[in-house]
């Protein structure tokens, strides 16, 4: 007799409602997990109050999700910090790491930050505020974690510096321990010439306090090394325990590329080459972002003022100056000095030479307003014109007073053949002479 391994219709009916009951277990509690859950709007709320106490500003959350699977998931949408919600984040994922949190710790393998906007003196209000909280129970245990976060995507993120224009980034950023950057690739997509891409990397050298630099835009780069020292132990209350420096060369960074990313106006354009040197000093990445300071000793080639005719600005005493300023030849010491209040940049031992002019002086830019003091010397014409600019960034005025002209011509003519600078010195003298003569009854 051969047997039967079919499953009789009575044991296949038990396997089925056992099956059947087990997956309606699974349903009913499954179903009274979701009725116990908060919504994502409940969620949302939450979320809001608990960082509203933590950063000591007003937060709100538009929405909350998240989920377990493939992947542990948190998303959080329209999020504003601040009375005046300045403060913006359209869409924060976050990307758990579950291992950490089965050992008590926060970490996360990734954040993704989309459509964001940044007020710098918002943002550094909030640290300020907010050191306090490192001692609760959450941010101690997200210190105390060796790697806190893996990986930093961020797209559409505006940043507006102090007093300054916004600027636009997007980019990534790998972490090692103790919030060290490994790899970042920055850009700024909004600086494009010639369908090139302001971009910056920066790469750890093996595992040390040094990172090798590399800013890039078409066949221009600036080019360095980083280092960042540690002081262990503070003998003194007053010294700081980060130190950073850097020296960087560029070679033909395009210098309107420049301003564009940095949100300031093409006053200049050209090819700039020199050395750079950074510093600064801080007790964490805020403070040492906003004591940055910076010094170049730049060459500019193939270099022009688009905005400034300086030729027509002298000739018409600075009511007309519209146009161009093709130059041959130009250098500048540039100085940066970042503050809590804004970024100071300094422009001194200028120096610039055309066809039909040359000039040297010195200017300043502190937010969006602009001063600056030039003499210049018309070939074949004028000499020791001092000319000034002064006002708005989106509004420049140019000034080149009457009696300064006539001084000059004066003391052309007064002293011919003696030469440029004794010119220059007697036609600027003559200028005071005219100004400071009061005008007849």
């Amino acid at each position: 007799m051969t047997k039967n391994n079919s499953l009789k219709p009575s044991r296949l009916w038990l396997i089925v409602s056992s099956f059947a009951a087990v997956l309606g277990a699974l349903l009913l509690v499954w179903a009274a997990l979701i009725a116990w859950l908060p919504s994502n709007l409940v969620l949302a709320e939450r979320a809001a109050r608990e960082l509203t106490s933590a950063l000591s500003a007003p937060v709100k959350v538009g929405n909350l999700q998240w989920q377990l699977l493939p992947v542990p998931k948190v998303v959080l949408q329209e999020i504003s910090v601040g009375a005046l919600a300045s403060l913006r984040i359209n869409r924060l994922n976050l990307y758990p790491s579950v291992l950490a949190a089965l050992q008590g710790q926060l970490e996360f393998k990734r954040v993704e930050v989309e459509g964001s906007v940044l007020p710098q003196k918002t943002v550094h209000r909030l640290i300020n505020l907010n050191k306090k909280v490192y001692a609760s129970s959450l941010a101690a245990n997200w210190l105390s974690a060796d790697k806190p976060l893996t990986r930093l995507v961020f797209s559409d993120l505006t940043w507006i510096p102090q007093g300054g224009l916004a600027m636009h980034y997007a980019g990534q950023v790998d972490f090692d321990n103790n919030w060290r950057p490994r790899l970042a690739d920055i850009s700024w997509p909004e600086s494009t010439i010639n369908g090139e891409t302001l971009r910056l990397n920066l790469t750890r050298l093996e595992q040390q306090e040094r990172w090798k630099l590399m800013l890039s835009q078409g066949s221009g780069s600036t080019q360095g090394e980083i280092s960042l020292k540690t002081t262990a132990n503070v003998a003194k209350p007053n010294d700081l325990p980060f130190q950073l420096q850097a020296s960087l060369q560029s070679r033909d960074m395009d210098v309107a590329g420049l301003l564009k990313a940095f949100g300031r106006p093409g006053i200049v354009s050209g090819k700039a080459s020199g050395p750079t040197t950074m510093s600064a000093s801080g007790a964490d990445l805020a403070e040492l972002s906003s004591s940055l300071h910076s010094h170049s000793e730049l060459i500019i080639n193939q270099s022009a003022l688009p905005l400034f005719d300086i030729s027509q600005a002298i000739q018409s005493n600075g009511k007309n100056y519209a146009g161009k300023t093709a130059l041959d030849s130009l250098s500048v010491w540039l100085d940066t000095q970042n503050t809590s209040t804004g970024t100071q940049i300094d422009f001194s031992q200028i120096k610039a030479r055309s066809n039909a002019l040359s000039a040297s002086g010195q200017a300043s830019l502190k937010g969006q307003q602009i001063e600056g003091q030039f003499t210049v010397d018309l070939i074949d014409g004028l000499i020791g014109v001092p000319l000034a600019i002064s006002g708005s960034t989106d509004q420049i005025k140019v000034s080149v007073p009457k009696a300064a002209v006539a001084g000059a011509v004066l003391g052309s003519v007064v002293l011919p053949g003696v030469g440029t600078a004794l010119g220059a010195r007697v036609g600027a003298a003559l200028g005071q002479v005219l100004e400071a003569t009061p005008a007849k009854p």
